[in-house]
């Protein structure tokens, strides 16, 4: 028995009586092996404690194991949960994961590429704050495959993955205009980006096609926080004419807005109605629980994952694709009719 760093790869072959390129596939598993041979070469790499110089094979194929993520905030719920799904899907591609947090920061984000470019990472997934191309370049002519999520980037030819926003501004705002809501308070962006944008444009459609103005003054500016939607219902609630309903950016801002009508003693639905954004898994919890467009995250990981591995695995034959998820509206106890009285 040969223990320790000692033993190599043609050391297990010849103790299991095979090829070295069958004990390579048994690790690797990146061909088919018979079960028999199978169980021989993982019993002899047991019994003596083998552990695979990962690192070397990389560095005989290229490859450093290790794809790269950028986003904007990693504490965010949502974000959160792009992050484990991400990480769980490479996990399973056999590779491990570099999170990087940008903090809205475009500085910051072209620090965590400029990092990751230098480690060498065989490919990027990122959801970027910055939407000029320059940045999303600067990865193509290191050669890395790069993957964008939840944003068009004007001017760059990438592979990327939206929801669709359009379709979810739409329906948020036709469900409460069928409610017979006329006054509907948008909480936007701080700063646009396309998929906001399309947000707003969804919403937009829906009252001109139920013959209704759209009024910039109830449109107003939050960010992704429970203070941004406080602070955006109180400005909605202390309007002239007040809003019957408001269309939250996120469910964290809805939950803001839920402790902003609490405080001014109005009822949800009965004297406004909520809509969030997202459907965490805490809008189930929320009393009344939240009304809510469902972010499509498993779908779009997948979609994600699949281009990048693509691209990985085969860089200069995969084409560039766009692939679009759709959200859907998940009616909850927040919405209900107008108000008469």
């Amino acid at each position: 028995m040969i223990r320790g760093p000692e033993i190599n790869i043609k050391d297990i072959a010849r103790l299991a009586d095979v090829s070295v390129a069958t004990v390579s596939h048994v690790i690797n598993k990146n061909k088919y092996v018979s079960e028999e041979l199978k169980e021989r070469v993982e019993k002899v790499i047991t019994e003596n404690n083998y552990k695979p110089n990962l690192l070397a094979g990389s560095l005989r194929k290229n490859k450093s194991g290790t794809i790269g993520l950028v986003v904007p905030d990693s504490s965010n719920m949502i974000t959160a949960e792009i992050g484990e799904k991400v990480e769980r899907l490479i996990h399973k591609n056999k590779y491990n994961i570099i999170i990087c947090n940008s903090s809205f920061e475009r500085k910051k984000e072209n620090e965590n590429l400029q990092l990751l470019i230098s480690k060498r990472v065989d490919g990027i997934i990122i959801m970027p704050e910055e939407t000029d191309s320059s940045e999303i370049e600067a990865v193509q002519e290191s050669q890395i495959p790069i993957v964008v999520i939840e944003r068009e980037i004007e001017g760059a030819v990438v592979d990327t993955v939206l929801v669709d926003s359009f379709k979810a501004g739409y329906e948020s705002a036709k469900h409460l205009i069928d409610l017979g809501h006329r006054r509907i308070g948008f909480i936007d962006r701080k700063f646009e980006k396309s998929h906001s944008i399309k947000r707003k444009d969804g919403y937009k459609k829906a009252l001109q096609e139920s013959g209704l103005s759209f009024d910039e003054k109830l449109v107003t500016k939050g960010g992704f926080t429970c203070e941004s939607g406080f602070e955006a219902a109180n400005y909605l609630m202390d309007l002239e004419n007040p809003v019957t309903a408001i269309l939250a950016n996120g469910d964290l801002e809805a939950l803001g807005v839920y402790k902003a009508l609490s405080r001014m003693n109005m009822s949800i639905p009965e004297d406004v109605s909520v809509i969030g954004f997202d459907d965490m898994e805490l809008c189930r919890y929320m009393t009344p629980s939240l009304t809510t467009i469902h972010f499509p995250v498993d779908e779009m990981v997948a979609k994600v994952i699949k281009l990048l591995m693509a691209k990985v695995n085969r860089p200069h034959i995969e084409k560039i694709k766009t692939e679009i998820v759709e959200p859907y509206l998940v009616v909850r106890e927040s919405t209900g009719p107008v108000h008469k009285g």
